[in-house]
């Protein structure tokens, strides 16, 4: 899938899944945080399409194409290996997430929900 339409399906989903279950102050440092990385898109764009590590494991191509099905795919199985997959950020608190929040995403970024 296209780099953009990849990036608009995670603010997306950022923005209906992840946000809500913040506190305002936690909300408001996430925004501004995702803002900042956004807030040059062309120099992102251009590392995450440049970078050979990505590039070694096909999970973006050179024109710009995102792997979202592979990579939801091997996303998957190794959620489902571990039952789920728990991250925890500092100020943002703890998130889980299982296969089935692995969908949701993928929807909000092909579907554009």
């Amino acid at each position: 899938m296209n780099f953009d339409a990849v990036i608009q399906g995670i603010i997306r989903y950022l923005d209906a899944e992840i946000y809500k279950g913040m506190s305002d102050w936690q909300e408001m440092a996430a925004r501004i945080a995702v803002s900042r990385i956004l807030g040059n898109k062309d120099a992102l764009r251009s590392s995450i399409i440049n970078n050979t590590f990505l590039q070694t494991f096909g999970l973006v191509s050179p024109d710009g194409m995102i792997d979202v099905d592979g990579l939801a795919r091997d996303l998957k199985q190794q959620i489902a290996a571990k039952g789920k997959l728990e991250l925890s950020l500092p100020i943002f608190g703890r998130f889980t997430f299982y296969e089935s929040d692995v969908d949701h995403l993928v929807g909000y970024i092909k579907r554009g929900e």
